[in-house]
């Protein structure tokens, strides 16, 4: 996984403008110089991170921030309704 291991453990949106001065950063390519961790949270549960690196130091914004962090809400959104939905198998063994 790559990331940062604080984000996984549910802290907040993370950017960091020059992974190799960062020794929390898990790196996913080794051109990438910098990146920006989304936690996917439900409620306190952790589902995932949303990872987006850069080969460019500094390259995120507060727009990218934003923007990110709306697209993690859909995420969580889609995620829990696809696992709250019954499969029509399991409703028939039910009923």
């Amino acid at each position: 996984m790559c990331g940062l291991a604080p984000v996984s453990a549910g802290q907040a949106t993370a950017v960091v403008p020059d992974v190799r001065t960062d020794l929390r950063h898990i790196a996913c390519r080794p051109t990438g110089r910098s990146a920006i961790v989304v936690p996917l949270l439900d409620g306190k549960e952790v589902l995932g991170v949303l990872a987006v690196d850069s080969d460019d130091i500094d390259a995120f914004a507060a727009e990218d921030q934003a923007l990110l962090g709306t697209v993690a809400s859909h995420l969580v959104a889609k995620f829990r309704r696809n696992t709250t939905k019954s499969l029509p198998h399991e409703e028939s063994r039910s009923g």
